[in-house]
């Protein structure tokens, strides 16, 4: 109904004791974020710093997150001593996750982030078929890519196919892998996850993922058909990181140069 649909459309918003930010020091306690109302099945390809960062925080909430993530410095790292995550915003606390190389050892989950790069997305998007739920286990496994540009949906479709419920999506975060083992978040201040069906449905584990992305300290957003959805606020993201990338290039600096 409109109404219904009115509700999504608004932000979910991150769910923290009193009003007032709290800044934290490294010999502080993070604030505890409010639990889910029941565990959610998480899987996060890349662990860099949008796939480490956000899958970090959801994991903090008592999420079941696993990490798919190639072998090396920053992968051994995190099997050792855990994941760290350095926020001025969230805290500086360390999780510990499970981090493999190869989805089949993962099983089905109930959504699954792709934060890889859009270069390797076409050879990333086959090995995750055994993440998706069978076709006799009720609603199918999410799949939000968090990529920059607008070609991440159809990839995804085309490798996993109607096993999968591929959703469009965004991210606004600024954050770094700053030593293997830790992730370095310095904001912006909208720090925020997009996402949502492209046909403007409002299929329910949507709506769990906004609410344990809430839980965890994060804002975010399902667009409202009336605002052109999804599609919409990719299209936004991607003209402006288009204007910006390409004085980037031109003049052969990096952000904040």
């Amino acid at each position: 109904s409109t109404g219904r649909r009115s509700r999504l459309s608004d932000s979910v918003k991150p769910r923290r004791a009193g009003s007032r930010r709290r800044h934290l020091s490294a010999s502080s306690s993070p604030p505890t974020p409010t639990p889910p109302q029941h565990i959610m099945r998480i899987a996060v390809v890349g662990a860099g710093g949008v796939g480490g960062f956000f899958g970090g925080m959801l994991a903090r909430t008592g999420a079941q997150v696993t990490f798919i993530a190639r072998a090396g410095a920053h992968h051994s790292a995190i099997v050792k001593d855990g994941l760290r995550i350095v926020s001025a915003e969230h805290g500086d606390f360390t999780q510990s996750v499970r981090v493999v190389e190869d989805a089949s050892s993962v099983g089905a989950v109930d959504a699954v982030l792709v934060c890889v790069k859009e270069y390797s997305l076409a050879a990333v998007a086959p090995t995750l078929t055994p993440l998706l739920h069978g076709e006799a286990d009720g609603e199918p496994t999410a799949v939000v890519p968090l990529l920059n540009g607008m070609g991440a949906p159809e990839v995804l479709e085309a490798a996993l196919g109607a096993r999968a419920r591929v959703l469009g999506g965004l991210c606004k975060v600024f954050a770094w892998i700053e030593r293997p083992g830790v992730i370095a978040h310095k904001g912006p201040s909208d720090t925020a996850v997009l996402f949502g069906e492209r046909s403007g449905g409002e299929p329910p584990r949507v709506r769990a993922l906004a609410e344990l992305f809430a839980s965890a300290g994060v804002v975010c957003k399902v667009p409202a058909r009336e605002e052109g959805g999804i599609t919409s606020a990719m299209w936004r993201k991607f003209i402006g990181i288009a204007a910006f990338s390409a004085v980037g290039a031109a003049t052969r600096a990096t952000l904040g140069a």
